[in-house]
C-alpha cells in the first residue's frame, strides 16, 4: 500500500481524502434511507457507538434486521450477527494487513 500511495502522490491529478467514520446524525439517516424507518434515538446512539459510524459495517448491521425489529426493539444491536462478520471479513480480507487488524479489533 505505501509503495503504491508513493505512486500516485507523483501524479498531477492525485488528492488524498482522509476519511472518517459517519456522525450520530448521518446513522440516523443511514437507517432512514436504507430501512425506510427511523430507528430510536437509543438504537442509533447504539449502532452509532458500536461501529463507530463506519459505514460498512452500518449498512451490514441495518440490512440484516427487519423493519419491525428496528423499530420496536435493540435487541438486534446486541450482538452483529455472525454471518455479517463473515460478510465484512470476507471483504476485509481484501485490504492490507494493517487494515486487516484494525477491522479485526472491531468485530
Amino acid at each position: 500500500m505505501t509503495r503504491t500511495l508513493g505512486g500516485l502522490i507523483r501524479e498531477e491529478v492525485f488528492q488524498r481524502v482522509n476519511m472518517m467514520g459517519l456522525a450520530r446524525e448521518e446513522v440516523g439517516e443511514f437507517i432512514t434511507a436504507k430501512s425506510g424507518v427511523a430507528a430510536p434515538d437509543a438504537a442509533v446512539d447504539a449502532l452509532h457507538r458500536r461501529t463507530e459510524g463506519n459505514p460498512l459495517f452500518v449498512g451490514e448491521v441495518v440490512g440484516s434486521v427487519s423493519v419491525l425489529q428496528m423499530v420496536t426493539n435493540r435487541a438486534w444491536l446486541d450482538n452483529i450477527p455472525e454471518a455479517i462478520r463473515e460478510v465484512i471479513i470476507r471483504r476485509v480480507s481484501r485490504l492490507s494487513e494493517p487494515c486487516e487488524r484494525w477491522y479485526a479489533t472491531r468485530l
